[in-house]
């Protein structure tokens, strides 16, 4: 399975570590606050705040999301909550129909309607 997960934290890089481990392809993509992790592990370096490498994982940077995002087969979203619409609204039109998504981003956000709701389910 073509897996792609957006938020190189904490959070997303277990992810990604696990989906590969898992035997999927796996990319690991940056938003824009963390193209120091990209920078470093597309060096060769480890993560700057895991102080270990991520390997068997592609790393992208958000700028070069939407051909990456556009060939998953699952989403998986680990931005912090913060985060979690700006990145959807950046990348919404480069997800194709039917790719299954995730999210792990974890707290509420304001939904539609104005309502506080789980940041799952305004996903």
């Amino acid at each position: 399975m073509n897996v792609a997960v957006v938020g190189a934290g904490y959070m997303g890089s277990a992810i990604a570590v696990v989906a590969r481990a898992c035997g999927n392809d796996v990319a690991l993509i940056g938003t824009w606050l963390d193209d120091d992790f990209v920078a470093a592990a597309k060096s060769g370096n480890a993560h700057p705040r895991l102080k270990m490498p991520i390997p068997g994982v592609e790393h992208v940077f958000f700028r070069d999301a939407a051909s990456r995002v556009a060939r998953a087969d699952m989403l998986l979203f680990a931005p912090t909550s913060e985060g979690v619409l700006p990145v959807l609204d950046r990348i919404a039109a480069a997800i194709p129909p039917g790719v299954v998504i995730g999210c792990v981003s974890k707290g509420f956000i304001e939904d539609v309607a104005g309502r506080m709701a789980r940041i799952s389910t305004v996903v």
